[in-house]
């Protein structure tokens, strides 16, 4: 490992433990301080320098000594932290029943993520031994820091499911999607943007993430810092986040979401009477979408399907006001505007004897 990525490595560690950097400014070197102890570390510009290396070696051993914390081990497991900071939490201490909470919010962050992105045959099988190498770490000081060890689980042989093969480790797939959703909703939850229940599914979040994130950000925190701190083992993708920010605002627009999924209802409808309304491809877009009006329970809908080009041309050929009929699973909204909406489809009928079946990822509610 070079000089500049052990001193990334280090920089990291005690960035997380809450070490403070109190170097005088020009001076050849970095000081770093936490409590009565400090560690010197070489400056940038001379990190190639001879003497360089024994500076972080030596903050290594004074890590493992301060921290216990082995920086020369390479993990053969991703982790997670989560720092919650603020003014009413103490140094690595808060309100037990909010730690709690916290902690039961996480799991459940990292197990419905699990659950969503398996969907073949021996589901729960795949889950629960996912689960099982999910391990609860000692939580940290520095403001107070809940850390999970996530396995890089592999399936055994099973001849009977080969959805498996040529993956590599289903662990690194499963904990790189969770760390991409918790940076999705960081950017869901701070849009100006008021997002529908059906948008938010569309994109991974629904009301077990909203919930189990209200939970994780307790009523002491101001700020949810987390880090993901990935096995060399195994190659990691430039889309997946390493550090993801928080604050209160983020906190308030899940708890909005939460209440907006109380308020709906999913359905499974088959052969649902529909009129294709319009068709439309905005610029630059690269969807098509297709309006279709319905009618449930005595109430009229309006709808919009985003499809690719290929189903899009297909049914371009049917004229608008084309009767049709449509089997998947929908999305109502029980308010003064009552809305229906598209969560996922699985065939559209368009004539007596002509069907088009669609393949798309099934969402739950």
């Amino acid at each position: 490992m070079s000089n500049k990525k052990l001193k990334d490595k280090v920089l990291k560690h005690l960035k997380i433990m809450g070490w403070k950097n109190i170097t005088p400014e020009s001076a050849p070197i970095e000081l770093w301080n936490h409590g009565e102890n400090q560690i010197v570390l070489p400056v940038d510009s001379l990190i190639q320098h001879s003497q360089s290396i024994a500076l972080l070696e030596a903050a290594i051993s004074s890590i493992f000594e301060i921290d216990k914390v082995n920086l020369n081990l390479e993990f053969e497991v991703d982790r997670v932290s989560v720092q919650a900071s603020g003014q009413n939490i103490g140094y690595g201490r808060i309100i037990y029943q909010e730690g709690l909470k916290a902690l039961s919010g996480l799991y459940e962050i990292i197990k419905n993520n699990a659950s969503s992105n398996i969907n073949i045959k021996g589901k729960t099988k795949y889950v629960n031994e996912y689960m099982s190498e999910v391990h609860m770490m000692a939580p940290d000081s520095g403001s107070m820091i809940y850390k999970a060890e996530l396995g890089l689980y592999e399936p055994q042989e099973d001849n009977d499911n080969e959805s498996f093969q040529d993956l590599g480790s289903l662990g690194r797939v499963l904990n790189s999607r969770c760390a991409k959703l918790v940076l999705k909703a960081a950017k869901t939850f701070e849009s100006s943007r008021e997002f529908s229940p059906a948008e938010l599914m569309h994109v991974g979040i629904d009301i077990k993430f909203c919930e189990a994130f209200v939970n994780l950000f307790s009523a002491s925190s101001e700020t949810l810092r987390f880090q993901f701190d990935w096995s060399p083992k195994e190659i990691v993708s430039d889309d997946v986040p390493t550090e993801v920010l928080f604050n209160i605002a983020h906190k308030e627009a899940a708890q909005k979401y939460v209440k907006a999924f109380k308020k709906t209802e999913s359905l499974s409808l088959v052969e649902q009477p529909a009129i294709i309304e319009k068709y439309s491809w905005p610029q630059d877009a690269t969807k098509g979408k297709v309006s279709f009006k319905t009618s449930l329970d005595n109430i009229d809908y309006s709808m919009t399907y985003e499809t690719d080009e290929i189903l899009y041309l297909r049914l371009k050929q049917e004229k608008v006001k084309k009767e049709v009929a449509l089997s998947g699973k929908f999305l109502r909204t029980k308010n003064k505007k009552s809305k229906l909406e598209i969560l996922s489809l699985v065939s559209i009928k368009i004539g007596p004897q002509d069907t088009l079946d669609i393949d798309e990822p099934d969402i739950d509610n």
